[in-house]
């Protein structure tokens, strides 16, 4: 947990065990023996409900119904009838009282975590969580325009020629991509705009000063490995540039 962000304790006797956690890419969940682990840009939603349990209803309803069938026909001794019926009474009324679950929403897809009880702190944790994670998803995307010709010759690396001769490849913030492609690239060409997932590059990434333009710029110190690609999308002028960077 040494990346970790934020981390908040989970219900349970062994801390170490029962715990969550966030680091910039991932959030994970320690519970007992059960571990979860989400990418936080796929994390759209998370909310808090509390579940009746079906299981035990179920069981503690068939063991209710075995202990009567039992004492009416004398079936067994009392005493094990009574065990039988007793045992049904606590899994169905540990069934009614259900637990506290956290519902995490990954698009399409849904993930329930029982807990035995969600504390106020741990509501707070996954506020902060996901504000976080709007912040982030922000900051760490950066754009990169290449030639349709560089891009399409690459296979699990992209570089680019500056990469040589400065030592980097130049990125950009999505509010930097309109005017850098105004001053460095003629009007008309085939051309790539590539989103990066700046978490999952290889190489080194460093906001350096620009003074030419005022402003602080992404640097790359290595290849582009094309899997921190999150999109790669053809376009030929800036008008249709300015129509991508709107979608």
């Amino acid at each position: 947990m040494e990346n970790a962000i934020a981390k908040c304790q989970l219900p349970g006797k062994e801390e170490s065990k029962h715990i969550t956690y966030f680091t910039p890419h991932w959030l994970h969940i320690i519970h007992g023996k059960k571990k979860w682990r989400f990418e936080n840009e796929h994390v759209t939603h998370i909310e808090f409900n509390h579940h009746r349990l079906l299981m035990p209803l179920i069981m503690g309803g068939l063991l209710g119904s075995f202990a009567i069938l039992v004492i009416t026909r004398n079936l067994f001794d009392p005493f094990w009838a009574l065990i039988f019926f007793l045992s049904g009474l606590f899994l169905g009324y540990y069934g009614w009282l259900g637990s506290d679950v956290v519902v995490i929403h990954e698009g399409q897809h849904t993930t329930k975590v029982y807990l035995r009880a969600i504390s106020k702190n741990l509501k707070e944790y996954f506020r902060y969580y996901r504000n976080y994670c709007v912040n982030q998803v922000k900051e760490h995307i950066i754009y990169h325009i290449a030639s349709a010709e560089d891009w399409s010759s690459s296979k699990s690396e992209y570089s680019h020629e500056s990469l040589s001769s400065e030592g980097f490849i130049h990125a950009s913030r999505k509010e930097q991509v309109a005017e850098t492609f105004e001053l460095y690239f003629p009007k008309v060409g085939e051309f790539v705009l590539l989103e990066i997932d700046s978490f999952k590059l290889k190489h080194e990434l460093k906001y350096e000063a620009a003074p030419s333009r005022n402003q602080t710029f992404p640097h790359i110190f290595g290849p582009i490995n094309r899997d921190s690609v999150k999109s790669a999308r053809s376009f030929g002028s800036i008008e249709e540039l300015n129509e991508l960077l709107k979608s």
